[in-house]
């Protein structure tokens, strides 16, 4: 019997360039609304043993908050992030590796690693220029809305900075040539990562999400 990373070489394999590409479109909508709408389920029922983990005591989104960031983040991921990944899949399928042979461990490791690294470095400067004052009037305020994060507004945006954080999720891939199955893990975690970062919740030490001397990415983005 094959092992399982033979049968996922063998299933990426089988399936054509463009199916493993759209997949990780798939892989990242469906990995934001699991993670946003579990965090959304202990906002509304709050059981007991999260309140010491929440950011800020006591306040809740609203209803009709609720429902204007996820139609915002639904319209944004059908069309404004379609589009972007759709135009760069000619680009895509000349930089990222397609092929049925899975990277080693060590090779894909390394790549989630640069991975994590360019996209600090990403964030750090587009963040920067998002809050120059005229971006910021005109873009960046609308994710700066919600006073009180909460999972699915990790990706409240206006459609042009949802464009760019899309374009954010792939091009440390696009760089490195990586393989398609190493960016779909990327996203999964990313994505994660982000919903997690938004949520309201600070789960040190459980879910480690600092480093010393700097409070976790969740309290920062909180105090942001």
């Amino acid at each position: 019997m094959l092992d399982f990373p033979s049968r996922l070489a063998s299933a990426s394999g089988s399936m054509k360039d463009f199916q493993l590409y759209a997949s990780a479109y798939v892989i990242h909508v469906v990995t934001f609304w699991i993670f946003g709408l579990l965090f959304l389920v202990l906002d509304v029922l709050r059981p007991q043993w999260t309140l010491r983990f929440k950011c800020q005591p006591g306040k809740y989104p609203s209803a009709g908050l609720v429902g204007k960031v996820a139609r915002n983040v639904a319209v944004n991921q059908v069309t404004t992030h379609v589009a972007v990944f759709l135009g760069a899949f000619p680009l895509a399928r000349r930089r990222l590796d397609f092929s049925a042979e899975l990277p080693c461990m060590a090779v894909a490791c390394r790549d989630l690693v640069l991975f994590v690294v360019l996209t600090e470095l990403e964030f750090f400067f587009i963040h920067r220029a998002l809050h120059l004052p005229d971006l910021y009037r005109r873009v960046h305020k609308v994710h700066h809305e919600v006073t009180q994060p909460f999972g699915l507004c990790a990706l409240y945006f206006h459609p042009f900075e949802h464009a760019i954080s899309s374009l954010q999720s792939f091009v440390p891939a696009l760089l490195l040539g990586s393989h398609i199955v190493v960016l779909q893990v990327w996203i999964a975690v990313a994505t994660a990562m982000v919903v997690i970062h938004h949520s309201g919740y600070d789960w040190e030490p459980y879910v480690p999400d600092s480093m010393w001397p700097f409070r976790s990415m969740t309290q920062q983005h909180d105090f942001h």
